[in-house]
């Protein structure tokens, strides 16, 4: 069962994150790309990665940054724009259903579940984002790519990719007291395709709000 889930923070006006995912019969492939407060149009910039990323996602490819990038590129050059337009983070992955693999690529900060295990990626505010090395070199980006290699998982029955929303989920100091926990709910192996936005309609009417866009892509094998 698959579910996704992106949500604006309350203290932005347009949600800078995107998720973008398709499924098969045998793989899923998609990613979170969560746009920089300090770069330029930062909700483009996530949601034109993602695009371009989708547009060469496919079973053996959707890993290979090389195609977008050259895309991207291009679309810096006809529009006359600076890397500062593209600041988004990465988050790219293809699952194959048959053998349970999950591989991962990463480009900036963000979480992700394996098997109910946390990993969190983590670059303290300076990160080296995709965008930036669109004056590179094919030399200079070939270093860049070597740097972030593809994360291979095997055995992952359920998995959950995430912005850092995911640990900004705050509550009203004036609502009363609950036992809701809302990473217990949010976190869970989704029961339906809409499992995630009926977790948070019930932290939304509980009174729990985003200090940071939120995004998950949400998997389990049925």
């Amino acid at each position: 069962m698959l579910a996704t889930l992106n949500k604006i923070s309350r203290d932005h006006n347009c949600c800078e994150d995107t998720v973008h995912v398709k499924e098969t019969e045998e793989f899923i492939t998609g990613g979170v790309f969560d746009g920089c407060s300090t770069g330029i149009n930062s909700h483009w910039a996530s949601q034109t990665i993602a695009y371009t990323f989708a547009q060469y996602a496919t079973p053996t490819t959707c890993l290979s940054v090389r195609m977008a990038w050259r895309e991207m590129q291009m679309i810096k050059l006809n529009l006359n724009l600076t890397p500062k337009h593209f600041e988004s983070t990465c988050m790219i992955f293809r699952y194959h259903k048959p053998t349970k693999t999950l591989k991962l690529r990463i480009f900036g900060d963000g979480y992700y579940f394996i098997n109910g295990v946390e990993y969190e990626v983590d670059q303290n505010n300076l990160v080296d984002y995709l965008g930036d090395h669109l004056n590179d070199t094919p030399e200079q980006f070939k270093q860049f790519l070597e740097k972030y290699p593809e994360i291979r998982y095997d055995n992952v029955t359920s998995f959950q990719i995430c912005s850092d929303g995911i640990k900004r989920v705050e509550r009203s100091q004036f609502a009363e007291k609950t036992d809701i926990e809302p990473m217990a709910l949010l976190l869970h192996p989704p029961t339906s395709s809409n499992y995630l936005q009926r977790q948070w309609n019930i932290l939304k009417n509980n009174h729990f709000y985003l200090t940071d866009d939120l995004s998950i892509i949400s998997y389990v094998q049925d």
